[in-house]
């Protein structure tokens, strides 16, 4: 598992390493609230009575949609309604069944409404301003639009695990704060050590356990995550 740029080489090497060994620790129970697949979640959208699947859903992707769109060069506020819009065009569009999922994958699906959303957004703030050029929307190579929703999605999982260890109680919030301030905000063992109070040696040690403790939390989300659905037949 690799969690990009919001994780030091280090630690991404550390998680890596760790998820080789085998575990011979009581299985964690399934982490967060939202713990259904995304194909589960598709399955029940459009169900009556079952609102539920919408809701995870949504929490699921329209932060990685609010990237992408952030990506595309709109601002926060502009992004934000681009995404509302591009989650409501992805559910009006997937329950009149217009989505086929043998030829093209979930991500590819919603990044290009994303996209027009995003174009459309750009264009109308060119037409206040008398402006005819390209948009920044429609420069942004695809290839960097799958970047973008990769390194969102591993974030997110990155911050689901690690509020799954915050509820699970198992673990100080001050290790987990610590262990945040080292790997993933690249603050220098020294001052993490002098800001909680601890030894440089411990924030080493820290690292390593929460390291440990997030292997299967993560292999779990990212489960949960996989953006290949299939439609739900009679």
């Amino acid at each position: 598992m690799r969690f990009g740029k919001d994780l030091a080489m280090n630690t991404t090497s550390d998680l890596n390493r760790h998820r080789e060994r085998p575990n011979a620790a009581m299985p964690l129970k399934q982490p967060g609230s939202n713990s259904a697949t995304t194909v589960n979640l598709l399955g029940r959208i459009g169900t009556p009575n079952d609102q539920q699947a919408w809701i995870d859903f949504d929490a699921r992707y329209r932060p990685v949609v609010l990237a992408v769109a952030r990506r595309l060069g709109l601002r926060q506020c502009d992004a934000e309604d681009v995404a509302q819009q591009t989650m409501i065009a992805f559910l009006r569009e997937w329950t009149e069944g217009r989505f086929d999922p043998t030829r093209a994958r979930l991500r590819t699906w919603i990044l290009a409404i994303v996209r027009h959303r995003a174009i459309d957004c750009l264009r109308a703030r060119q037409r206040m301003l008398g402006s005819s050029s390209e948009s920044i929307a429609e420069q942004v190579p695809v290839h960097e639009m799958h970047r973008t929703w990769d390194e969102a999605t591993r974030r997110a999982i990155l911050d689901e695990a690690l509020d799954h260890l915050r509820r699970e109680g198992r673990t100080e919030a001050k290790t987990i704060d610590a262990f945040e301030r080292f790997a993933l905000h690249a603050v220098p063992p020294e001052a993490v050590a002098e800001e909680f109070g601890i030894e440089v040696a411990e924030v080493y040690r820290i690292k390593s356990r929460i390291v440990k403790k997030l292997r299967e939390v993560v292999a779990t989300l990212e489960a949960n995550w996989t953006d290949a659905p299939q439609r739900a037949t009679a």
